[in-house]
């Protein structure tokens, strides 16, 4: 997410003399590492039990679908659960241990789609499956996904469908050190100016939802994010 890498790049324009990490790795994964304080701080996304951890809210965002320009359902500005019934989508590796996972192949199966287990969880790879294979191709980034923009494919938003990602950061509730808590009260200003901005947003359009929350990333001297 372009907004995770805003919040690591003011971090470190304001704390020029500490390195930043970024690590990768599914929520659970994250989770562990930073109880066993190999990370500082994780951004993830829900569900995941935080009974043990302080835990800031980001933002959510909307499903959607990126699509072959080709597809008949590219004509639409935005298509709805009957558009999935019968269509095949790419879906994660069933060995992927994810609980957000678990619940959009719930959702997506209860719509009717065909799920179609992709060969690895590389990005770039499974776009290129699904361009050569005509799948539809799930995203909580819509047009800020980059590598999507620059491929032939187009984005839908998708309506009547409860595809909804929560991104939190989460860090150890005790022992965190100094550097943890100025990123955290960094993070806490970065997402109340987003949410002023969606308020403003909301009331010049007449909507009580404004724009869409932007969401930071996550960093310090050890970082993780999902």
């Amino acid at each position: 997410m372009v907004e995770r890498v805003e919040l690591v790049n003011s971090f470190m324009l304001r704390h020029p003399r500490i390195s930043v990490e970024v690590l990768y790795g599914q929520t659970f994964n994250l989770i562990e590492r930073l109880q066993r304080r190999d990370i500082d701080v994780a951004f993830v996304s829900m569900p995941f039990d935080r009974s043990d951890l302080d835990a800031m809210f980001f933002h959510s965002s909307e499903g959607g679908f990126w699509m072959r320009h080709d597809d008949p359902l590219a004509a639409k500005e935005e298509i709805t659960a009957q558009d999935i019934r019968g269509r095949r989508v790419a879906n994660l590796p069933r060995n992927v241990k994810s609980k957000l996972q678990q619940m959009i192949h719930k959702v997506l199966a209860d719509a009717g789609a065909v799920l179609v287990p992709m060969p690895e969880t590389e990005r770039s790879a499974i776009r290129l499956y699904a361009q050569m294979q005509g799948l539809l191709l799930l995203t909580f980034d819509g047009l800020d996904d980059l590598s999507l923009r620059a491929s032939n494919m187009v984005y839908r938003p998708i309506a009547g469908v409860d595809l909804r990602r929560e991104m939190w950061l989460l860090r150890n509730r005790d022992n965190h050190s100094a550097v943890v808590d100025w990123f955290w009260s960094l993070a806490r200003q970065y997402t109340a100016d987003a949410a002023a901005e969606s308020r403003a947003a909301g009331e010049k359009n007449g909507t009580a939802a404004g724009r869409r929350q932007r969401a930071p990333a996550r960093p310090h001297d050890r970082a993780g994010g999902a």
